[in-house]
């Protein structure tokens, strides 16, 4: 407060503690009143200053910062409340719903049509090509792989008995002629002694971009040559893979990887392809079909949200008196996965099988034509099982629960982030 203010309100109360008179009570003001001939006036200070007093008064007013936080507080909790039984719910629907069967998967493209560019007018060398490639007759591989942004379909067939290279019948085709020019082609690398180092059939095709509307697709049969005994088939574009239902191709290794992110991969598998070992991959897409066991088969679709429904068929035991294993591998993501496993009639192998899912894809597992004997370690975030009884006593810590006769030689092992629902 200024000195001017103070010496002003101090000559204020000054004066007015010389016309001050005390307040009477209630009798005395009324004789008061008639005495002075009016109503005493119920101010105890003069009006100008009670103007210069008022804002050293106390208030007690409520903080408007304390009403809003207030208000988002309750918001907050409320908010969260809510969030909480939804989720509660939720999870009890889930678990309540346990269907009788795998679930049928949506969505899949139907081979070549969903690729579209078929009925383009322009064809590279104007016909239908054939090439042949060679491969060392000692380690006896080969590799097949497409860049660019081609669509396109791949069958593999069996090759005749007397064939001793690969051979491919395929056809380009574009809607821009331009396009075709700028497509070229990597084969075998032959050193100076005519040995084959690199077996090889490569296509690039050129980048469209994302505006164009011009289309760019082959479609190749490839003849498997029965001295042929390991295969790599690639794919860096968008591409159909399938394996011809009637043929029966024979090898020692098999991988299929399909690199492009787009849900229009596809890869349809049948038994006609037998090998010792053999895998299948997708980044993104679908892997629907299938599949034989001749020793190992593994299937992967972990790197995105690619999806997976395979029926796995074990070959019949070579050997009567001790089969061997059949093993199966699934690595999954974040899409639907289901796989059967069908036991045909016969003697039946050991099973061995190891499922991952390394995102929150639901994983079905249906083993009900399997007659799985043995144990399973089951680390799943949420499960339903059937038939499926709890390990009691505590041997292994890894082996939590066993299906059909928990002395048996089966082996199943189960790891998932998400929901996983197995059928015995």
């Amino acid at each position: 407060m200024s000195s001017n203010r103070a010496r002003s309100l101090l000559d204020a109360l000054g004066g007015r503690t010389r016309q001050y008179k005390p307040v009477p009570d209630d009798e005395s003001r009324a004789m008061l009143e008639e005495e002075e001939g009016g109503a005493l006036p119920y101010e105890p200070f003069s009006p100008e200053l009670t103007k210069q007093l008022a804002p050293l008064q106390p208030t007690r007013k409520r903080s408007l910062t304390f009403k809003v936080w207030s208000a988002v507080f309750l918001a907050l909790v409320l908010w969260i409340t809510v969030v909480v039984v939804l989720w509660i719910i939720g999870k009890l629907a889930v678990w309540a719903f346990h269907p009788d069967n795998v679930p049928a998967v949506k969505n899949v493209p139907i081979y070549s049509t969903s690729l579209g560019c078929a009925a383009a007018p322009h064809m590279y060398n104007n016909s239908m090509m054939t090439v042949t490639v060679p491969f060392d007759k000692e380690d006896a591989k080969h590799a097949f792989d497409v860049f660019g942004d081609i669509v396109g379909t791949f069958s593999l067939a069996e090759g005749a008995s007397d064939m001793d290279e690969v051979k491919y019948e395929l056809i380009i085709r574009s809607d821009d002629p331009s396009l075709l020019d700028r497509i070229s082609f990597h084969h075998a690398e032959i050193a100076s002694n005519g040995k084959v180092e690199n077996s090889q059939f490569v296509i690039v095709s050129p980048r469209l971009g994302g505006k164009s509307s011009n289309c760019l697709r082959y479609d190749i049969k490839m003849f498997v040559p029965p001295s042929l005994k390991t295969l790599h088939v690639a794919a860096h574009a968008v591409t159909h893979l399938q394996f011809d239902p009637l043929s029966k191709i024979q090898l020692d290794r098999f991988h299929a990887t399909l690199y492009a992110m787009s849900n229009n991969n596809l890869i349809t598998p049948y038994q006609s392809l037998q090998a010792k070992t053999l895998g299948l991959e997708v980044y993104r897409g679908y892997i629907t079909g299938d599949v034989s066991i001749v020793e190992s088969t593994s299937i992967s679709t972990q790197r995105g949200d690619g999806v997976a429904s395979v029926r796995v068929h074990p070959l019949a035991p070579s050997d009567g008196h001790t089969p061997k294993k059949a093993v199966l591998w699934t690595v999954t993501g974040a899409g639907h996965s289901d796989f059967t496993w069908v036991t045909h009639g016969g003697q039946k192998r050991p099973i061995e099988a190891d499922h991952k899912s390394s995102m929150n894809g639901d994983v079905y597992l249906d083993y009900r034509n399997a007659h799985f004997d043995g144990l399973i370690a089951l680390d799943s975030r949420h499960f339903k099982t059937t038939n499926v009884h709890a390990v009691s006593d505590g041997k292994d810590d890894k082996w939590t629960h066993y299906a059909g006769d928990q002395t048996a030689s089966d082996k199943l092992m189960v790891q998932s982030r998400g929901w996983t629902w197995l059928y015995f």
